[in-house]
């Protein structure tokens, strides 16, 4: 058998066992397919909280003025500028992509 159809064999039997487990966990819970395409199966009413960047970055870097978050915003500036200059010699054909 080719390699190929081999592969193409697995990749086969892998969905459709996926889909047997997910439609063996319908039938569990008793929805009916067409229940499911339909999209009449009861959703969760939770509401999903946001967070803003600002918000994320007091949280996971620090509070605006301390170290860590002093040290990050130089980087990501760093950053920035670099990407801003190699930008403008590539516009002006300074640099070369290999």
């Amino acid at each position: 058998m080719l390699p190929c159809a081999y592969l193409f064999q697995v990749v086969c039997y892998t969905i459709i066992s996926k889909f047997e487990n997910f439609f063996q966990s319908l039938k569990e819970l008793n929805y009916s397919i067409k229940n499911v395409f339909l999209r009449r199966i009861p959703m969760a009413t939770k509401e999903v909280k946001t967070y803003s960047l600002g918000e994320m970055k007091d949280k996971y870097i620090g509070k605006i003025g301390t170290a860590k978050r002093d040290e990050y915003e130089n980087k990501l500036r760093k950053a920035l500028k670099a990407e801003i200059n190699f930008n403008v010699k590539l516009e002006e054909n300074f640099v070369k992509l290999v």
